[in-house]
């Protein structure tokens, strides 16, 4: 989402083109290289590790060349390229230590993904608060959808970890109401208009539906494909209130 929402906004700009297919070349490199250094258990190595040391090779090759570009294009913003490095490397070594489940891996992972909006408005040559807050509202967006997916899960496990729960729900309605104050902070300093606020909203709006009234877990698809039209919803809004902007 954070990649298409920026390509909409440069109108498919090349260069933004080339730092995607380095951001796909980083993501899909991830697995085999885990499975390759032996995170995924002996015998996840042994099963497929030939075919795991292949694909390290190529997605290094393309991450190589096609970043490399990518700094170049940059020129001395080249720092843009590494945003999103800093979460993945969080999100690498959790996976390392067998900890990708964690809440802090799954929210490096969201900020991550949405930290590649920076250098795709930025290659496409967008305004300089459209860098920033783009990456913001979709980072904020994941954020506060993996937190409440999270306190979902750990409702319909009450009966096995009992004590997660609150926690669970404490985490995804604190974030909520940070994220909103921060928003409305914003919103009367006229850093952002109304409709990037509204922006804000819907992953805020189902963080708390989840927190406090969780639904029956057989209906967890129907929550996933719910999330997926909020954030198809807010990189909407974002985009309309830029270009209104």
């Amino acid at each position: 989402m954070p990649l298409v929402t920026s390509l909409v906004l440069t109108k498919g700009s090349p260069h933004g083109l080339l730092f995607v297919v380095a951001a796909v070349a980083a993501f899909l490199l991830h697995e085999p290289l885990v499975l390759t250094l032996g995170h995924r258990g002996v015998r996840a190595r042994e099963h497929a590790g030939t075919s795991a040391r292949l694909w390290v090779w190529l997605w290094s090759a393309v991450l190589l060349l096609a970043g490399g570009g990518v700094v170049l294009l940059l020129e001395e913003r080249w720092w843009m390229a590494a945003l999103p490095a800093l979460p993945a490397a969080v999100l690498f070594e959790a996976a390392v230590r067998g900890a990708e489940k964690s809440a802090r891996a799954e929210v490096a992972a969201a900020i991550g993904f949405a930290a590649t909006a920076a250098p795709v408005l930025s290659l496409g040559g967008a305004p300089a608060r459209w860098i920033w807050v783009v990456p913001v509202v979709l980072g904020a967006n994941g954020a506060l959808s993996t937190l409440s997916v999270r306190a979902l899960v750990a409702q319909a496990r009450a009966n096995a970890d009992p004590h997660a729960v609150l926690p669970a729900k404490m985490a995804a309605l604190l974030a909520t109401a940070v994220t909103v104050a921060f928003g409305l902070a914003a919103l009367l300093t006229d850093l952002i208009d109304p409709w990037i606020f509204l922006a804000l909203c819907p992953a805020g709006v189902a963080a708390c539906a989840l927190s406090l009234w969780p639904p029956r877990a057989q209906r967890l698809r129907a929550v996933g494909w719910t999330l997926a039209a909020g954030s198809l919803l807010t990189a909407s809004l974002l985009v309309f209130g830029l270009h209104r902007g």
